[in-house]
C-alpha cells in the first residue's frame, strides 16, 4: 500500500467518525433542549396558555 492509499482510507475513516460524533452530539443537545424547554414552560408557563395572552 502506498502513502496515498493510507491517506485516502484514513480520511474516509476520520470523516465517518466525525459524522457519527456529530449525530450523537446533535441528539444529546436536542434532548437537553427539550428538557430545558419543558422545565421553563413548567415554571413560567408556555406561550400557548391563555393566561399569558392579553397581558
Amino acid at each position: 500500500m502506498t502513502l496515498g492509499t493510507y491517506m485516502f482510507y484514513g480520511g474516509l475513516a476520520c470523516f465517518g467518525l466525525c459524522l457519527v460524533g456529530l449525530v450523537i452530539t446533535k441528539a444529546v443537545l436536542a434532548a437537553k433542549g427539550k428538557k430545558l424547554k419543558a422545565r421553563f414552560d413548567e415554571e413560567y408557563g408556555s406561550p400557548e396558555t391563555p393566561s399569558n395572552k392579553g397581558g
